[in-house]
């Protein structure tokens, strides 16, 4: 019985540790995620952001998905999506209130002027 339970443990470790050792890129590998706001000296949002990523054929990380940029707060500062590693659709910044303050659009990563209707 200890040895079985031993290796149970075991296996368990493995798996825990497997699982935290796991690579993650930084979002900016991923595609631009640049941001210019006004209400900061420099310009830029500080805070964590949260990306989706998936892997291309070569190996590369490229930005897919739902973007987020939180406050140290936890409150949400920037959000839009990626498209193979370009900005698209509608991106909204907030301020720490949950406001919004800011509101563009993109298609293929450049901003455009958005399309009647779209919100």
């Amino acid at each position: 019985m200890d040895v079985v339970l031993k290796r149970i443990l075991g296996l368990v470790a493995i798996a825990t540790f497997g699982a935290c050792a796991s690579v993650s890129n930084p979002c900016t590998v991923g595609g631009d995620v640049s941001w210019t706001s006004s209400r900061f000296p420099d310009g830029r949002i500080r805070g964590d952001r949260h990306c989706k990523q998936k892997r291309t054929a070569d190996g590369k990380y490229l930005n897919h998905g739902a973007y987020r940029v939180t406050y140290p707060s936890g409150a949400l500062a920037l959000e839009g999506r990626f498209e193979e590693g370009r900005k698209e659709g509608v991106w909204s910044e907030y301020d720490e209130s949950g406001r919004k303050v800011a509101e563009r659009y993109y298609e293929n990563g450049v901003e455009k002027v958005a399309p009647v209707g779209v919100k």
